[in-house]
């Protein structure tokens, strides 16, 4: 037989935990793996934003490039039909459409860039709207008669949102103005205009400004520029058709 000293030991040996031994061990294991949850959460978090930023911000620097492109391709003889706000700029230009079923060569199109509101919770969106021109452009130059203001045929037009998360998008039309021949003064600089009308013509330059939203910057908000300055034909101030840039109001 076993002894009755022997028979206790084994028995105690055999013993599970105790209830209250679960609870306490339950406990602990949800504060550490709430821990673990919460740091890997906010960790998660930060890399989506950071990530989705930096494609923000990739995104408005191709969008500057393709911006200073398109408007380095403007079509001569349609300078008269350049016309902006201060959000939004269209012109005429010979560059590949967008539409992957258009883009196998350079076309005449119509393009448009402005801010439009975005469906998700970015913020706005950079747009670029394009068209096919399917019908002859009245082009102009100076010392031609004014031209008619005749439609221009063109086709379907097909929308692209190039940069999402926008605050603000900012066309500055900038004018050299004329310095008198008989006098010695200094130079003011070019004349800025948040405007360009149909039929002042193509400003000397365009300065963009995209202000893109930013959670990690202490303004919340990062702005892009650059400068387009036009060496090709562009319309002296106050000499193009419709009296010029000097006909309207700056702001």
């Amino acid at each position: 037989m076993v002894p009755a000293n022997q028979r206790q030991q084994q028995r105690q040996k055999k013993r599970g935990f105790t209830l209250a031994e679960m609870l306490v061990a339950s406990t602990l294991l949800a504060i550490v793996m709430s821990a673990v949850y919460v740091s890997f959460n906010s960790a998660l978090r930060v890399w989506r934003s950071g990530d989705r930023d930096a494609a923000a911000y990739q995104d408005s620097r191709v969008s500057m490039a393709i911006m200073s492109r398109e408007l380095h391709s403007i079509i001569a003889g349609t300078e008269h039909m350049v016309r902006g706000t201060r959000n939004s700029l269209e012109f005429f230009a010979a560059v590949p459409p967008m539409d992957p079923d258009e883009a196998d060569a350079t076309r005449v199109l119509w393009i448009r860039y402005q801010m439009a509101r975005s469906s998700g919770e970015r913020g706005r969106t950079l747009q670029r709207t394009e068209a096919i021109v399917t019908g002859p452009l009245p082009l102009w130059e100076p010392g031609m008669p004014e031209p008619m203001s005749t439609p221009v045929r063109m086709g379907r037009r097909h929308s692209f949102d190039l940069a999402t998360g926008l605050r603000d998008l900012e066309f500055t039309y900038l004018w050299v103005l004329p310095l008198p021949e008989d006098e010695v003064v200094q130079d003011p600089g070019p004349l800025e205009v948040h405007e360009n009308r149909e039929g002042w013509g193509l400003p000397q330059g365009v300065r963009i400004r995209l202000t893109m939203t930013d959670e990690f910057s202490e303004r919340g908000h990062t702005p892009f520029q650059t400068m387009v300055v036009f060496r090709g034909v562009t319309t002296p101030f106050g000499e193009g058709v419709s009296g010029g840039p000097a006909g309207g109001t700056f702001q």
